[in-house]
């Protein structure tokens, strides 16, 4: 398991994730390697099935790199060869998981996003649980976090807003720097109630300056 959020400004995208590696197959757990990936301009982050998260990165980053053209007339199409890919995966492991105690693959989220080819900033949303169907936003002041007990998603739900509502009048400079200091506190939250996220992590912010990374 790991834990992610995401937020739409007017003209960038933040990111938070934690850096939890957890393998039930082999009992190996670690929090030291980053759990992001970079696409050129794009940012990929995955919690759950590892294996079939680096092949659903490089299909959203085929598919959307120069843009969101595909999206809608091609989610049908890109939502089946996900559920493929997925089923695959599952065949593949469920021999090698039952033999160490181990259920079912496990869910899948992931979040890819960056700038459309007009400039406007978007994250994409891909979930086993919602069948794979695609999920876009792009309207300023949006954000998108990963599920946890009631209690625990206000807190990050609030946290968000409230790091919108002070963040919609700031220039880039200091919207990082408020990224920085403020969002680190929503990962380090939830991973006192969830051991399976550890409290460090990456906050990622892609603006016209670029991609911008911050590890605490």
């Amino acid at each position: 398991m790991s834990y992610y959020f995401g937020i739409v400004l007017r003209d960038s995208v933040l990111f938070g994730c934690d850096r939890t590696f957890n393998n039930k197959e082999t009992g190996e757990n670690r929090a030291e390697e980053k759990r992001y990936s970079v696409f050129g301009d794009k940012i990929f982050l995955p919690t759950g099935n590892l294996a079939y998260c680096v092949m659903i990165g490089n299909l959203l980053h085929g598919t959307f790199a120069s843009g969101l053209e595909a999206f809608g007339s091609g989610n049908s199409a890109f939502s089946e060869v996900a559920k493929i890919i997925y089923r695959k995966v599952k065949e593949e492991n469920i021999g090698r998981k039952q033999a160490v105690g181990g259920g079912d693959t496990e869910n899948v989220d992931c979040l890819y996003g960056g700038f459309d080819y007009d400039g406007t900033p978007f994250i994409l949303t891909l979930s086993s649980v919602d069948d794979f169907q695609l999920q876009l936003i792009n309207k300023p002041m949006q954000f998108v976090c990963l599920n946890q007990r009631p209690e625990i998603l206000e807190y990050v739900k609030n946290i968000l807003r409230v790091f919108m509502g002070a963040a919609s009048d700031r220039g880039t400079d200091e919207i990082w720097e408020l990224g920085k200091k403020f969002l680190p506190i929503i990962i380090q939250k939830v991973s006192k109630a969830d051991p399976l996220v550890s409290a460090n992590g990456d906050i990622v912010f892609i603006s016209s300056k670029g991609i911008q990374t911050y590890e605490f």
